[in-house]
């Protein structure tokens, strides 16, 4: 027997309106009054801000019927906003007048125009509104363009003004002229631009563009700026050597550039008509206005270098104007060669010829004396190019003056050929080796007229003088003696250690034409050492060998070589330090190593062209680690212990470990380390603290030394010692439980570890707020209790926790009715308090009295009811967070309802009996002195009615 009615207000105003709702039956009236809330979101349209200031944005709820801080949401561009040291939001929330406010903060704002929404979710639909974001900011696309160009285009631009601007521009020139056009004042933005184009630039143009906006005014200085670029030495084609395996440069002049550009270079081949984005090894050094391009190998086709410069736009690095200015270089391949060697006495001369096919090089060619002569007069040379041919033959006429052994080099840009000259001498080669490999001491004489009749060595053995020769050498020598070649004149005598262990001295001797000539050798027994390395990934690493025991300087013989690609002293990519008690040291660098790599390093040493067997390489493979390392931090309460675990993976050798407490280095037995997993290169260490037992009482730092191969890695971590607690809460069922979990002397970092459990189930991060403080962090858990069920909570950061109870309960209230002036009581009786309830009254001193019935009941009297009243009953709970429930206490009184009729009609009259605790035994209306009776009360009126 129900009877339902449903209303749908649509359109309504903000705020709270009443609607009456009126019941009749069996000629009852029955009123009721509901009242329908609407909510208001307020946020402003748009903010401009200046930049580096806070950007501060108010959301406010109007007509908010309960906190709803659970159901607002800051977005910015659509993406939810997370709170960062930068990003704050608070929340209040007024129950007197129904407003809800939340407050974004953003700390030294700089961005460029953002969108950020308020949203809000009340009774299962979400509503958001937007604030449009406008960033003050003034800048001006100067230009670099071609000289000679016929325009340019300069602009200003403001945005996130407050006054629309008034624009002008000022040229350091009177005499320039140009043109000026505004766009239209965009007043939401706050934005307008502002582009004069000036004509016929041949030198540096200057303006000043002014922006007067209300009280303020803004100026910048714009620059058109042509500039010219020029490839190497501005010659239209550049030769490259066919067979030269060093890289080929390209140097780019820019001149008179004053302004940033981005620098781009693609290959046309013309034999194949392709082109190449990146040729082979594509690399920019250099800054400013010279620039310089290596490829390391370029495609072997003729074709065309070019060149492009795009103005980067000022206001930001990634937008580039288009392509203002290009040049470019033929390229063209060619090959050469030189004559062969000659032999001649003291005092003659001869020519050397030097040939390049297809290329034009007479202005490049040039001839120097090789390394060690003596000579130091002026080559002679005559250079001639044949068109025809499209060859360039240059004939050098060696001096007359020469009286020993030299070699002549041709070259042209990268091209590089010798040809040798032999006059009489002889000459010892020097071998340096490693100990116990075999090396070859070697010496010659060249030039000699006839053939030689005693070749043999000497050597001191502890102080003895002894002699060798091909048939009488000492355990672990040999020695072998070339046939005469008469055409140089050539002796060649070689002494091979099989087992060298120390440095030694040995002299060549041979006796020619009755001449006794000698030639002085040294070994050099060396030691290599070329340590692996360890890196973490995305890293850089020092590559680094070392060669002690040495007597000479041996840099120009060292190199590394990673692939294909080599490091020496030649191409300046490696370092090398000075020859220091016998030993040199040598590194590279490694940048940005991404996986596991090997390196080698090696002592190239110098062949003598003409002794066979001589020269030697001696390599040292160098692996390159690339390693993860980590290590665990700690927290907990004052009182325990703490196990710290320190891992290396990726490793190809096994990792050493070692601990520091507070600075001091522990020793090695106070770790544990597992053994390590070959396949997978982990290790762990594992470290308990105190180590030997006992507890932690501070703040403890730690570090973490792991050593892989020659690399060290340092981490630090520490023990975080805090207290947590949380104080246990009475909670009256429908209400929302505060809990606020305390967490004094924590790291943030140990702060944010926080989570929450309501009995042994973990509870989603959205169902708190932790809020970090250096001395005292809160995070704060809101639930709403919808049962009678108490529920064990707890806070935890690692092994440390607090536990309190939410002590669930409810309580039911008969309401009071009395006279006017006469005592009403109130009764409260609780349902499931967990021990004996502590309440108070918001009743005048003196006006009540309050008595306490057990653990369940709480009754107040009033001693003299004038009026209804709304009695407010506070219930204390250990959190501090009192609970309140209200009833109520009427003032027993008849109201009668005047009604009119037309005459001989029936009427109803009604009367409301007010402030009843039961129903009335008899109710009746006097007609005079006629007693007439009523329909029965209504039960369900009672109490109110």
């Amino acid at each position: 027997k129900e009877l339902t009615t449903t209303v749908s207000v649509v359109g309504s105003t903000p705020g709270a309106s009443s609607l009456t709702i009126n019941f009749v039956s069996n000629h009852s009236l029955v009123t009721n009054t509901a009242t329908v809330h609407v909510s208001e979101i307020v946020v402003p349209d748009h903010i401009r801000i200046k930049p580096n200031a806070s950007l501060i944005i108010t959301c406010t709820v109007n007509h908010a019927q309960e906190d709803i801080t659970k159901h607002v949401i800051w977005k910015n561009n659509g993406k939810d906003m997370v709170a960062t040291t930068s990003i704050s939001n608070v929340t209040t929330y007024t129950a007197g007048t129904k407003t809800f406010t939340t407050v974004l903060t953003i700390k030294d704002y700089n961005h460029a125009d953002q969108v950020y929404s308020c949203a809000v979710t009340m009774a299962g639909s979400t509503v958001a509104k937007t604030t449009h974001v406008w960033q003050f900011v003034f800048f001006e696309t100067s230009q670099a363009v071609a000289k000679d160009q016929a325009t340019a285009a300069l602009t200003c631009r403001v945005s996130g003004s407050q006054h629309e601007p008034v624009v002008q521009w000022i040229p350091r020139k009177t005499s320039i002229k140009f043109t000026q056009q505004d766009t239209k004042f965009n007043s939401s933005e706050g934005s307008l631009q502002s582009t004069v184009t000036v004509e016929k630039i041949r030198d540096d143009d200057e303006f000043k563009c002014i922006f007067k906006m209300g009280s303020e005014t803004h100026e910048k200085t714009v620059i058109a700026n042509p500039f010219t670029m020029k490839i190497n030495d501005g010659s239209s084609t550049m030769y490259v050597n066919r067979d030269s395996l060093l890289p080929s440069h390209f140097t780019l002049h820019l001149d008179n550039l004053k302004l940033p550009v981005n620098i781009s270079a693609t290959f046309h081949s013309t034999d194949y008509n392709t082109w190449v984005d990146k040729p082979t090894g594509y690399a920019w050094t250099g800054t400013g206005v010279t620039q310089m391009l290596e490829v390391t190998k370029l495609e072997r086709t003729n074709g065309k270098m070019e060149f492009s410069a795009t103005r980067i736009a000022p206001y930001t690095s990634a937008t580039l104007l288009p392509h203002i200015v290009k040049a470019s270089v033929d390229v063209k391949f060619f090959s050469g060669s030189v004559s062969k060697d000659v032999v001649l006495n003291v005092g003659e001369s001869t020519n050397f010829t030097c040939t390049i096919k297809g290329a034009d090089l007479t202005k490049e060619v040039k001839w120097m004396l090789g390394y060690g002569s003596s000579y130091n007069g002026t080559l002679k040379n005559v250079t001639t190019y044949d068109k025809t041919k499209d060859e360039t033959v240059s004939i050098l006429t060696t001096p007359k003056s020469l009286n020993s052994s030299t070699s002549f080099i041709c070259m042209a840009t990268d091209f590089k050929a010798t040809a040798y000259l032999w006059y009489f001498s002889v000459t010892g080669h020097n071998a340096t080796t490693t100990s116990g490999e075999s090396t070859v001491l070697g010496c010659r004489a060249v030039g000699a007229k006839k053939a030689a009749t005693k070749i043999y060595w000497e050597t001191m053995d502890k102080g003895v003088k002894k002699q060798y020769n091909s048939t009488n050498t000492a355990s672990g020598m040999a020695i072998k003696n070339e046939p005469y070649d008469s055409t140089k004149g050539l002796h060649i005598s070689t002494m091979t250690i099989s087992t060298p262990l120390q440095d030694h001295t040995y002299t060549c001797k041979m006796d020619i034409d009755g001449i006794a000539v000698q030639a002085i050798t040294y070994l050099d027994v060396v030691e290599i050492s070329a340590e692996n390395r360890a890196v973490i990934k995305g890293k850089d690493v020092n590559v680094t060998a070392t060669v002690s025991s040495i007597t000479n300087d041996v840099a120009r013989f060292a190199y590394f070589k990673h692939g294909a690609m080599i490091y020496n002293l030649e191409n300046h990519m490696m370092k090398a330090s000075v020859l220091s008690g016998g030993k040199q040291t040598f590194h590279v660098t490694h940048h940005h190593v991404m996986m596991d790599d090997t390196w080698e390093f090696g002592l190239n040493m110098t062949a003598d062209p003409l002794i066979p067997n001589t020269g030697a390489n001696f390599k040292k493979t160098i692996k390159i680690d690339v390693v993860d390392v980590s290590v665990t931090h700690g927290e907990g309460t004052a009182g325990s212990a703490q196990t710290f675990t320190c891992t290396v993976t990726g490793a190809q050798a096994s990792p050493t470990f070692l601990w520091k407490v507070d600075g001091s280095p522990l020793s090695n037995t106070a770790d544990t380390e597992g053994a390590f997993d070959a396949a997978t290169g982990k290790k762990i260490s594992t470290l308990v603290v105190p180590s030997g037992g006992g507890t932690i009482s501070a703040d403890t730092k730690l570090e973490c030394v792991a050593e892989v191969y020659a690399s060290v890695f340092t981490l630090p971590s520490y023990y975080d010692v805090f207290s947590i607690s949380l104080t246990e809460a009475k909670v009256l069922k429908g209400n929302t439980a505060s809990l606020t979990c305390k967490i004094e002397n924590a790291m943030e970092e140990t702060v944010n570890k926080i989570k929450w459990y309501r009995d042994s189930t973990e509870l989603a991060p959205s169902s708190f707020t932790t809020t970090y403080s250096s001395a005292s962090s809160t995070s704060v858990l809101r639930t709403t209790v919808t049962t009678e069920t108490d529920h064990q909570y707890s806070c935890v950061i690692g092994s440390s926790k607090s536990v309190a109870k939410v002590d669930a309960f409810s309580v039911s209230c008969t309401n009071g009715a009395a006279k006017s002036g006469s005592a009403a009581t109130i009764t409260c009786t609780f349902s499931n308090y967990d021990g004996s309830p502590s309440v108070t009254w918001d009743l005048e001193s003196g006006t009540y009295e309050a008595t306490n019935t057990g653990n369940t009941k709480r009754i107040v009297e009033i001693k003299s009811l004038t009026k209804d009243m709304n009695v407010t009953m506070t219930i204390s709970s250990p959190d501090g967070n009192n609970q309140k429930y209200s009833a109520y206490a009427y003032v027993r009184g008849l109201v009668a309802h005047n009604t009119q009729a037309i005459a001989g009609t029936q009427v109803s009259l009604t009367c409301h009996i007010r402030g009843l605790s039961a129903k009335p035994q008899e109710v009746y209306f006097m007609d005079g002195s006629k007693k007439e009776k009523s329909t029965d009360c209504d039960s369900a009126l009672i109490p109110l009615l």
